[in-house]
């Protein structure tokens, strides 16, 4: 689509061009438009060869690389989002409803809620008592979904016009690998433009835990109760995350990490590493920073 073609008020087009996807920066999503909004950005940009279409404020629009298409804002988050709702209503943009698919053997409990289109389920899956499989939701095979927890829900993602808040809409969904088990009264969010947020093979999500829309979680993966997982989060295979933790949006947690019980990471975590605190930091570092305070 020609960034031409989605002008709204306030939006100035510097250079034309395509894109086939919106998305944040780093978001793997091919020919993304973006919205740039302030150095720190500029810089996340250098290394994402996905972004065709970028909009920012005037001060920084000198520094967009010239092969982009270029727009510029005075609120360039606002303005993308009030895009992507236009182009959500369009209807032609992000892919529409598909025919539901649920195996003739999965057991359904009476209370629970499936949505009438856009479920696929797999053979051998369990739908708990009050759960909910929302649409764009992909459950493969012998997939449990425990007791009043949500597959598929919308994300709290606003912005002001005027004196409204408005809604973000979702419009991308979830995936469920097999073997996937997930507890009680937990949420997994789905994404916002288009794509999937995805949990792999044999991980298990403990009670009330929320996992963050287009977050990545990999396979044999074990999220504990309480627990927290932002946005756009990358977490790799054989994965601990205890109780009570929270990992902050658009960060990485490498394969076979540790976090413990109430940590707050705030940036991204190498594969191995086991980190502790608030906010967290290597483990054996936190652990003599608290000899010391003894």
């Amino acid at each position: 689509m020609k960034l031409s073609k989605v002008l709204t008020n306030g939006l100035v087009i510097e250079r034309d061009g395509d894109f086939l996807s919106i998305g944040r920066i780093l978001e793997k999503k091919p020919r993304k438009l973006v919205a740039l909004l302030d150095e720190s950005s500029l810089s996340s940009m250098s290394v994402d060869r996905d972004i065709s279409c970028a909009i920012t404020t005037a001060d920084l629009s000198d520094k967009v690389p010239r092969g982009l298409g270029l727009a510029v804002s005075a609120e360039p988050q606002k303005t993308l989002y009030k895009i992507h709702n236009r182009l959500v209503c369009d209807g032609r943009f992000y892919e529409g409803p598909f025919k539901s698919e649920i195996d003739h053997g999965v057991r359904i409990h009476p209370t629970a809620y499936v949505a009438a289109e856009s479920v696929k389920i797999g053979k051998g899956c369990v739908i708990g008592q009050y759960a909910s499989v929302l649409e764009n939701s992909i459950l493969e095979d012998h997939v449990a979904i425990g007791s009043g927890s949500v597959i598929g829900s919308t994300v709290l993602l606003t912005y002001v016009d005027g004196d409204r808040i408005v809604n973000v809409t979702s419009t991308g969904g979830v995936i469920l690998r097999s073997n996937v088990g997930v507890h009680a009264n937990s949420c997994v969010n789905r994404a916002v433009f288009g794509g999937y947020t995805e949990i792999g093979e044999y991980t298990k999500i403990d009670n009330l835990v929320q996992i963050g829309e287009n977050s990545k979680i990999g396979r044999r993966c074990i999220i504990v109760a309480c627990a927290s997982i932002g946005s756009n989060v990358v977490v790799g295979n054989d994965t601990w995350i205890g109780p009570n933790s929270v990992v902050s949006d658009n960060l990485s947690v490498g394969d076979k990490a540790f976090v413990t019980m109430g940590s707050v990471v705030v940036e991204d975590v190498a594969q191995g590493r086991k980190v502790t605190g608030n906010f967290a930091i290597d483990h054996d570092r936190f652990i003599q920073l608290i000899r010391k305070i003894r």
